[in-house]
């Protein structure tokens, strides 16, 4: 009985020795995960200073195991989620994690959110008194020495908001490195603000899962990333990502990862 309990007790240590190792891994590094939520999106950034923020959460439960996979399992916190709109797939799995985690700061943006289903997620962050920002072009987090996120859209053209059009398009910028997150916004919106982006950006979020209407040869004028991460399900009824857009990312020479086919998709930078 007793060889038995110390057993059970040698293999938690062991758990809890390989949790601990891994993270010290990737602790004092930015690390940035697409997470296999499925049909959806849903990305992890754990900065090099430790928090932990989240863009967009995926379409139910699937984002907590991507969560539990990088945070300690007594870390309950969540220091920022960004929500880039609400369409299901991409704002669902906030009531998971704030049945589970303590949340700080939400920031979203109330362009074309006068809906039903808005209003009760709005409510439900109301009443868990999570501090609400309403994200404009030009804001711009601080996070860390040298850690930034810029919105650089929607933009307030009332003929281009629709759902998809009004997510928020934001640029992670660490040191050098930078990651370009779109939410579902279509290449009429993304197309100006990637052009005055450049060349030098190492990861794109491919919008809407690699729906054709995310990108077209016009996207990549100026711009030009090295990686493009498409979030997307195996088999999903949409046929993402579209042939059109896998041909022109190889035709534009960028390396191309998809959590369909990988998994969730993790990204360490020094």
């Amino acid at each position: 009985m007793k060889r038995g309990v110390l057993l059970i007790v040698l293999l938690i240590l062991i758990i809890l020795g390989l949790e601990c190792i891994g993270q010290m891994q990737i602790k004092g590094n930015l690390v940035v995960v697409f997470c296999d939520v499925g049909q959806g999106d849903g990305a992890l950034i754990k900065t090099p200073k430790g928090q932990d923020i989240l863009v967009d959460v995926g379409p139910d439960s699937k984002i907590l195991k991507c969560i539990s996979s990088y945070l300690p399992f007594w870390d309950r916190k969540i220091d920022l989620i960004i929500l880039s709109h609400f369409n299901t797939d991409h704002v669902a799995g906030l009531i998971d994690i704030l049945s589970r985690y303590k949340v700080e700061r939400i920031a979203v943006s109330t362009l074309n959110t006068d809906r039903e289903d808005v209003g009760r997620y709005m409510q439900l962050i109301r009443t868990k008194n999570i501090i609400l920002d309403d994200l404009n072009k030009n804001d711009t987090y601080k996070i860390e020495q040298d850690l930034t996120i810029k919105t650089f859209g929607p933009n307030d053209e009332k003929y281009l908001i629709e759902d998809n059009n009004a997510s928020l398009v934001q640029m992670l910028t660490y040191k050098d490195f930078d990651v370009v997150f779109t939410g579902d916004a279509s290449f009429e919106v993304l197309n100006p603000i990637l052009d005055g982006l450049g060349n030098d950006i190492e990861i794109l979020k491919v919008p809407h899962h690699g729906s054709k209407t995310g990108l077209n040869e016009g996207s990549f004028r100026n711009f030009h990333p090295k990686v493009a991460v498409i979030s997307s399900g195996k088999g999903n009824r949409y046929g993402h990502p579209t042939k059109e857009i896998l041909n022109l990312l190889q035709e534009n020479k960028i390396q191309v990862r998809r959590t369909d086919k990988e998994g969730s998709v993790r990204f360490v930078v020094d």
